[in-house]
């Protein structure tokens, strides 16, 4: 059996929100006053969604900040098992 890689949030985040919305990672750094490497850091999965990081997801795209915060779980739990 093959392990798959685990999705980290960063990569939902790229293609099931930012692409789809049009929206340059660059550019939504500025929407939600982070800087372009800390936003990069999160896409590429090297930076976790903090509770701070997730309060701000939340607010911009209407989401809880409970989704991201999950999001992050179950990718640091798939992670431990790969």
């Amino acid at each position: 059996m093959t392990d798959i890689e685990p999705v980290s949030p960063g990569e939902i985040l790229l293609k099931e929100f930012l692409e789809p919305m049009h929206i340059s990672p660059k550019q939504f750094a500025k929407n939600i006053q982070l800087s372009e490497s800390e936003v990069d850091m999160i896409l590429n999965g090297t930076r976790d969604i903090s509770t701070d990081i997730a309060n701000r997801l939340s607010a911009f795209f209407g989401t809880t900040s409970v989704f991201w915060m999950n999001l992050q779980g179950i990718y640091n739990s798939e992670k431990l098992r790969v």
